[in-house]
């Protein structure tokens, strides 16, 4: 009795693992921009992985011995088991997909310590290696060193995997299901990811000879959303897309095309190259640099003589780079304050920075921004914005600028530098936009 409770709590938990996990492919927020994504959608199309209740799937999240060994059986269509496990730990949610690929030989029981699978432990790539191959009707082969050794093979460590699994070993990394690294190595007690999961789920069922009807199922047309819920579109591209993550459905091709500012050549990284290779560029990180420009720039564009005080130099301080010059900063900011005040100067408007056009320059990285503002007041024409490029320029009442604007943002920190970068005194919307302002 105790045991079959034990089986309807597991079942329970399996239905809600995959039924609450369940979403359609449009609504996967976080694989826009990842390497795996056409795969992740696949394996989730096919139905052998499920997202989260979020929204996300986590790619880059490690996987378990429990979800590989699901994810696989399922992606082969496999008859579950009613059996109970062989493991005597195996009484989790698991269950019956590990019982069911150990009586399917893609797990052989003895193979493991006291009978015990160690559900819940990240499985590696000797493993993900060792029950792909086995998948494919390839053990006997894996385990006749005759054949496996007339395999030609770069791989540097062999060494360093186990001697009676080298032979699944080269097959895999042969058949490319689970490839080496660059460097020749095959990394066998590395862990693999979600991500990395599903490509060699789906490597293994291409490798088939008749693989399940449900993975020949055709990929249904989706439409991509970034994390923001913004639609990805993939035709009517920019030329210089590639500089990119992602294109945006509802920006025009005027603001991905806009030339770089020159500050900065020839070493600049472009957005695309930023996200891939350099750590600080998180969605946490990149988030709060969007919040400081949004906010500083809902102060540049937003002033009024008659409610502006001392509050409004203490909030613009907290959002710019500092340097070495904070006392004359601080001077810059009062005495800005005070000519508002003198002048009667009133302005609205609007500053969006777009996290996907990020690229480095000189003294930092420039924020590709939409703009907007008007000069609703004053009594001289004499600078009216707060911008270290405004002087001498000419901005008339009444008279809507608009535009894009690349905004610089820095940091004096090495290494981990993530959310200390701020707005650079330099930045301005004159330097680098496309846009009616006056030149």
């Amino acid at each position: 009795m105790k045991k079959q409770l034990s089986l309807l709590i597991a079942s329970a938990l399996l239905i809600s693992l995959f039924n609450d996990q369940a979403f359609a492919n449009s609504q996967i927020t976080d694989i826009s921009t990842h390497w795996a994504k056409t795969d992740v959608r696949q394996s989730v199309e096919w139905g052998f992985i499920k997202g989260y209740g979020d929204g996300t799937f986590k790619p880059d999240n490690p996987i378990t011995r429990a979800e590989f060994t699901t994810a696989l059986v399922q992606a082969l269509n496999l008859k579950l088991s009613t059996n109970p496990s062989v493991f005597v730990d195996d009484n989790n949610w698991a269950e019956t997909y590990i019982q069911t690929a150990i009586e399917n030989k893609l797990i052989h029981a003895n193979e493991y310590k006291d009978l015990r699978f160690d559900p819940s432990r990240k499985i590696t790539r000797q493993e993900i290696a060792v029950m792909t191959v086995r998948a494919l009707d390839k053990a006997k082969d894996a385990e006749d060193q005759g054949f496996w050794n007339s395999i030609l093979s770069k791989l540097t460590d062999l060494t360093n995997v186990d001697e009676q699994f080298r032979g699944y070993v080269k097959i895999a990394n042969d058949l490319g299901i689970v490839k080496g690294y660059a460097d020749g190595s095959f990394g066998p007690n590395k862990t693999a990811t979600r991500a990395e999961a599903v490509v060699m789920v789906i490597r293994t069922l291409e490798k088939l000879p008749n693989p399940p009807v449900r993975t020949i199922k055709p990929e249904q047309p989706s439409v991509d959303k970034d994390r923001f819920g913004r639609t990805i579109r993939t035709t009517n591209l920019p030329k210089n897309y590639k500089d990119y993550p992602y294109i945006v459905a509802s920006i025009p091709n005027e603001m991905y095309e806009m030339p770089y500012s020159k500050r900065g050549l020839p070493s600049r990284m472009t957005s695309a190259q930023l996200y891939k290779n350099v750590p600080e560029f998180t969605d946490e990180n990149v988030d709060v640099w969007m919040e400081r420009i949004s906010k500083y720039y809902d102060l540049i564009f937003n002033v009024d003589y008659r409610t502006i005080d001392g509050n409004w130099e203490k909030k613009a301080y907290e959002y710019i780079h500092k340097g070495a010059n904070e006392d004359y900063l601080k001077k810059q900011l009062k005495e800005y304050r005070e000519w508002v005040q003198k002048n009667q100067i009133v302005i609205e408007g609007w500053l969006k920075p777009e996290p996907t056009m990020v690229y480095s320059s000189f003294g930092g990285y420039n924020v590709r921004s939409e703009f907007e503002f008007k000069i609703v007041s004053f009594k001289q024409n004499k600078n009216l914005l707060y911008d270290p490029f405004a002087d001498g320029m000419t901005l008339n009442k009444g008279v809507t600028y608009k535009g894009y604007a690349d905004i610089e943002i820095s940091a004096h920190m090495m290494g981990d530098w993530g959310q200390s970068l701020r707005i650079s005194n330099l930045a301005s919307v004159f330097l680098n936009n496309k846009s009616n302002l006056p030149k």
